[in-house]
């Protein structure tokens, strides 16, 4: 536990901590790293590490130890003080001692701000005009009320204080949290990434499989006929697939600078947002494709390194999961992600949406304490109680291993993975043994909960849960009772 006592060189109003509560005085917890937002200067994010050493030497402790930005102080007490000091360029001199006056150990350190993430003017500009014409939010969330505009703006406020767009900053998280997010997956994996790109960041698409998937859709609203899942692709409601090509071929460059400016700003607020402690949560999992659709023969285009993205423009990209897997998607190959991707770190709920493929990420075994990469996204979530964590675009990972686990009857493909950093220490994690076993073991032991209260229902099917937007096992079980 620890509390700032002073931070010197700035005004008390530039300061403010993630969490919402009070900067000086407060008392916090160690299960979370806290992030501290310094206007006109960065983050600090400030993580308690417990590690086991032998103090005295013929008795093991939990040694509580403070991380400043990746700089460690030496042992500290179990309630500590810290004073910040800022100084030029964005340096920091950080003295931490002991609330006891009878243990006199302090530590001293020093470290920097991390940066603030870029947010482009032109980016804002769109968003505002997608919230004017009610393209986002995703309208109408079924069995949802969402959050309010006043409740995303004061959540933007807590925890992007440091920018004038703090509110579409959390816009665009929360309505990732939506069925929005097919929009933005689209857009981002049918692009052919390694041809010469169309303007910044905007490269040329499979035309033709965008407006398959989206006509492909049909599960609970989320079809081509309602109008609310259309317009969040820009369009209204379709008969055919032919309405569904004409009406894409006239919005798709709108479509596309949407999803672009919706995506970097996404990744600007998954970089703001606090990280996640890895000695509290060393495992994420995402059951994967959740847009069911896709299937798993559209898992390996999702990535940079997929040769399909050479084109030639209008080739489809598709490829069989056995083809990605043995190919860019193979052991100790590194691929990097065109898209968000959300996890969670309950094993159960990642498998009530895997549709053929399991993702478990592993924490990382290097300095850092935190997932340098994972952003805690669940208070900016249209549901509170689903739990989410998200990778932003280009993000890279090593693929450890690929098995294949044994589900009800049904394969699972479970790919282990692990995030890869700028740090060039993180190379040697390539050699780290993890407990990969017990989570297959978890894995072939998933209890299909929610799908056999469909099955068991009397009377009219109904969904046992709120679905998010996502498609889930549930809607399976309900096509086996038709």
């Amino acid at each position: 536990m620890w509390k700032i006592e002073s931070i010197e060189g700035i005004f008390d109003n530039d300061a403010s901590f993630s969490d919402g509560q009070p900067v000086y005085n407060t008392l916090r917890g160690d299960r979370v790293s806290c992030r501290l937002i310094v206007k006109g200067q960065g983050f600090l994010d400030i993580t308690t590490i417990n590690e086991t050493s032998k103090k005295p030497v013929t008795l093991s402790l939990v040694v509580p130890m403070l991380d400043f930005n990746g700089v460690t102080t030496d042992y500290v007490d179990s309630e500590a003080l810290i004073a910040i000091r800022v100084l030029s360029g964005g340096n920091l001199a950080i003295t931490v001692k002991p609330v006891s006056p009878m243990n006199a150990t302090q530590g001293h350190i020093s470290t920097q701000f991390r940066p603030f993430p870029d947010i482009r003017e032109e980016d804002i500009a769109l968003i505002d005009e997608m919230i004017r014409q009610k393209r986002i939010p995703y309208q109408n969330i079924p069995e949802s009320p969402g959050k309010t505009e006043d409740e995303i703006k004061a959540l933007g406020l807590q925890y992007f204080p440091f920018t004038p767009h703090s509110f579409q900053l959390a816009m665009s998280v929360y309505d990732w949290t939506t069925a929005s997010f097919t929009r933005m997956v689209f857009m981002k994996i049918f692009e052919y990434t390694s041809v010469k790109p169309i303007e910044e960041g905007l490269f040329p698409l499979d035309e033709n499989s965008v407006a398959d998937m989206i006509w492909d859709s049909n599960w609970g609203t989320y079809n081509p006929q309602d109008r609310d899942y259309m317009n969040s692709f820009l369009m209204e409601p379709a008969d055919d697939i032919e309405s569904v090509r004409k009406q894409f071929t006239e919005v798709r460059d709108s479509l596309h600078r949407f999803s672009l400016a919706q995506n970097r700003l996404f990744t600007a607020a998954s970089h703001a947002m606090p990280r996640t402690k890895g000695d509290t949560t060393r495992w994420l999992f995402s059951g994967q494709m959740d847009i069911y659709q896709l299937g798993t023969s559209r898992f390996g285009i999702e990535f940079l390194q997929c040769p399909l993205n050479q084109g030639p423009v209008g080739l489809q990209l598709v490829q069989p999961l056995a083809a990605a897997t043995s190919g860019h998607v193979a052991p100790d190959k590194i691929v990097t992600t065109k898209m968000v991707w959300s996890f969670t770190d309950l094993l159960q709920d990642a498998m009530h949406y895997t549709n053929g493929i399991l993702l478990a990420a592993e924490f990382p075994a290097r300095e850092s304490p935190v997932w340098d990469t994972a952003a805690y996204i669940t208070p900016l979530s249209d549901d509170p109680n689903k739990t989410e964590y998200t990778f932003p675009p280009g993000t890279s990972f090593v693929v450890k291993s690929v098995a294949t686990a044994h589900v009800s009857g049904t394969d699972v493909t479970v790919i282990h993975l692990l995030p890869l950093s700028d740090d060039p220490a993180a190379q040697a994690d390539r050699q780290r043994v993890s407990e990969l076993d017990l989570v297959l073991r978890e894995v072939e032991r998933y209890s299909p909960h929610f799908e056999k209260l469909v099955i068991e229902q009397a009377g009219p099917i109904q969904l046992p849960h709120r679905d998010n937007g996502r498609w889930c096992r549930c809607y399976e079980a309900m096509e086996s009772r038709k």
